[in-house]
């Protein structure tokens, strides 16, 4: 005998399994359950429903389930507790059909559901992303003269987050506040809900409802809203709440690079490069995706020798640059015309054995092109191909306006060719391009009207 040893009765088995439940020692339990017909001990409503429990909080839901049937085959009806630690074996097990059926069950043996047994629903269709679902579930509790808690809401506006849902997700944080049930945990699913969605407005409005209705924003609430501003990038509104976060100290990496990434899309690389600063301030280390950000800021405003100094400062962080960093700093090059650092830049990383994209690479052949270097344009062109990248019209594009600018009709006109056997459709720059370069070379347009044939295109 394994429950003590003086002699077991119903009840010292039933706090063994109590026991086991609190360790999540379901298998255990369900041996002692088992051990109670062999003392010739019948197990009660009370016995079944400790062990119940312990399979509830393991998520071990076959289990609960053959529970279930046991109890009736021993004529006793599953109560109220019963069912729904068998609710909450399934919602933790992530089988949201079977909490579903066991919901059902219940009202066939008249035993009426009630907000803890549809929260666990909620919960298992918020996990399944069963967002519709979970969205009923606060009416149907209703109907049923039941009122829905935080507990509630906050699953169904968590499920409506994941999916984007964020009219749905504020229609229940409306709802939750005409309740008077108005939490945080809600309106940080909501705010989560329209950042996913992309609608930094809604996020920024709900911030600013939150702080009206006499609830303090938390580091969630501040860094979901400031992710809706980094999609959108809209570095103002970013700034703004990164200083309630730096205020509150709630500020870490993942904010800093969201507001730094909000400043590279509106090119506002002085800001950038300040942040990063504050970040090193607050002994923090920046991430390659943070540094890459403040590279790709510094690129869109043309400041490559800015964007190059950065590049060689990333081992001060011990940080090791990959393809995104050279590309950043290749497409500055590339802006101001600096063909000659682009190629040292390629070259760099081949040493350094990373391996270049085919955007890196039309970057470094846009840098060739716009200062008229058509050779070596030519040469990066080669290279690509030979390194099994798949090139695209823009790359064949660029050579050639390096060749147009240069006048070089006959690599043009090769370039074409190559271009229809690598089967890349052209697009109508490609042959302005070629028509410009015999232009310059004094040769007449017919001499291309065999490859417009060839390729549908009017002249």
């Amino acid at each position: 005998m394994t429950v003590s040893s003086v002699s077991p009765n119903l009840r010292s088995y039933s706090q063994a399994i109590q026991q086991r439940g609190k360790t999540q020692d379901w298998a255990e339990g369900l041996r002692l359950l088992l051990e109670l017909g062999e003392e010739s001990l019948k197990a009660d409503v009370i016995a079944y429903g400790v062990t119940l429990s312990a399979c509830a909080r393991a998520g071990a839901w076959p289990q609960s389930h053959q529970l279930l049937q046991e109890l009736s085959l021993g004529f006793l009806e599953p109560d109220l507790v019963a069912y729904n630690s068998a609710v909450s074996s399934c919602e933790r097990g992530s089988v949201w059909r079977r909490s579903v059926s066991l919901r059902e069950s219940m009202l066939r043996h008249d035993e009426l559901a009630d907000v803890i047994t549809n929260n666990a629903i909620t919960s298992a269709f918020e996990k399944a992303s069963e967002w519709q679902k979970a969205l009923e579930i606060p009416c149907q509790l209703s109907q049923h003269r039941l009122a829905p808690d935080t507990i509630t809401y906050g699953s169904s506006i968590s499920a409506c987050a994941k999916a984007s849902a964020w009219q749905q997700a504020q229609q229940l944080a409306q709802d939750m506040s005409d309740r008077d049930l108005a939490g945080l945990i809600a309106y940080n699913a909501s705010v989560s809900a329209c950042e996913k969605a992309g609608e930094w407005k809604q996020a920024f409005g709900l911030v600013t409802q939150l702080e009206l209705g006499g609830l303090r924003p938390d580091a969630i609430t501040l860094n979901a809203a400031l992710s809706s501003c980094e999609k959108a990038k809209n570095w103002i509104w970013a700034l703004q709440l990164m200083q309630g976060l730096r205020k509150s100290k709630w500020a870490n990496v993942v904010s800093y690079g969201a507001v730094i990434s909000a400043c590279a899309g509106s090119a506002k690389w002085e800001v950038a490069l300040h942040l990063l600063e504050l970040l090193g301030e607050q002994h923090l280390q920046p991430t390659i995706t943070t540094c890459n950000a403040a590279m790709t800021a510094c690129e869109k405003a043309g400041q490559w020798c800015r964007a190059l100094q950065f590049l060689e400062d990333l081992q001060r962080w011990r940080l090791r640059e990959d393809d995104v960093s050279y590309g950043a700093v290749i497409s500055a090059c590339a802006a101001g015309s600096e063909w000659e650092v682009a190629q040292a830049l390629l070259n760099s990383m081949q040493s350094r054995r990373i391996r270049a994209s085919i955007i890196t690479r039309n970057a470094a052949i846009s840098a060739c092109e716009k200062a008229g270097a058509w050779q070596q344009a030519f040469r990066l062109l080669q290279s690509t191909e030979e390194s099994l990248l798949e090139v695209t019209v823009i790359t064949y594009s660029a050579v050639m306006s390096a060749c147009e600018k240069a006048g070089e009709w006959q690599h043009a006109l090769a370039l074409l060719q190559g271009l229809q056997r690598s089967q890349v459709e052209a697009a109508v720059i490609t042959y302005n391009a070629a028509i410009s370069a015999c232009e310059k070379g004094r040769v007449g347009v017919q001499v291309l009207s065999s490859n417009f044939r060839d390729t549908g295109f009017q002249a």
